[in-house]
């Protein structure tokens, strides 16, 4: 009799150790506010007191088989590790949600060399990259060598203004070519819409407005404005795109040859 008592004690012992035994599912969360949109994928869990291990899935979702009072341990890549107890509510819900930090990376002390000065921009040193460092060497940078690539630039782009229009004022062309001197050395005047106009009428003469388009001398600078207006030839001129605005007083003639005519 004093047997089968011992058995029945051990026999419900089991099953009590049993039923306290099950599988709960688990949720990582980083907490960190600029990390609340990381991954927490790929994380190890351990129970420490089984061993038993898993890894988080793409949402940091897990299952893992605990009893009361194992212990977990989270581990993983830019995380700090956390361990966690398993209690009678967790396993009653079946649920646990464990929430983890991105550990802080502390910078050692710095020891500055020299003292801050009072004005911000005097403490703050620009460091060249190896390319700008080759091309100091080289003399790319050099204020002369900018002025030789701009005064080539303008000189190619004055050829190709000669060849399509077949004749170019040279007081024109001397003021283009120049113009990339100026650019370079200082800051260029801002120079007015009529001024501008004008200088466009001297550039390409009233030879190439009167046989090539066909413009009335009279309406030669009317016709300029109506295109650097509605086609922004400032910007142009800004950016010395003369061949664009070739290419619109060009395209527009006839329209604006055609507007004269209904006005007439």
């Amino acid at each position: 009799m004093r047997y089968f008592i011992f058995f029945i004690g051990c026999l419900l012992t089991a099953i009590n150790l049993h039923a306290q035994t099950t599988v709960i599912t688990g949720q990582l969360v980083i907490d960190n506010e600029v990390n609340k949109d990381n991954n927490p994928s790929g994380l190890l869990i351990r129970n420490t007191q089984t061993t038993a291990s898993t890894q988080s899935n793409s949402e940091g979702v897990f299952t893992l088989k605990v009893s009361l009072n194992d212990e977990l341990s989270i581990t993983g890549a830019d995380i700090e590790e956390r361990t966690l107890k398993i209690t009678e509510t967790m396993l009653h819900k079946g649920y646990v949600r464990i929430h983890l930090n991105i550990p802080v990376i502390e910078l050692a002390e710095v020891q500055l060399k020299n003292k801050l000065k009072k004005r911000l921009e005097d403490n703050i040193e620009i460091s060249q990259t190896a390319g700008e460092k080759i091309n100091n060497a080289m003399g790319i940078n050099d204020l002369d060598f900018k002025i030789k690539l701009n005064l080539k630039h303008y000189e190619a782009q004055a050829n190709r203004v000669i060849r399509d229009v077949g004749g170019v004022n040279m007081m024109g062309l001397a003021s283009l070519l120049s113009g990339s001197y100026k650019k370079v050395s200082g800051p260029a005047t801002v120079k007015s819409q009529a001024d501008q106009v004008e200088e466009l009428k001297q550039l390409f003469t009233e030879k190439y407005f009167v046989e090539n388009l066909k413009i009335p001398v009279g309406k030669i600078t009317d016709y300029i404005t109506y295109c650097y207006v509605n086609y922004n030839f400032a910007a142009f001129i800004s950016h010395n795109n003369y061949d664009m605005i070739l290419n619109y007083l060009e395209e527009q003639a006839p329209v604006y040859l055609a507007l004269l005519d209904k006005v007439e």
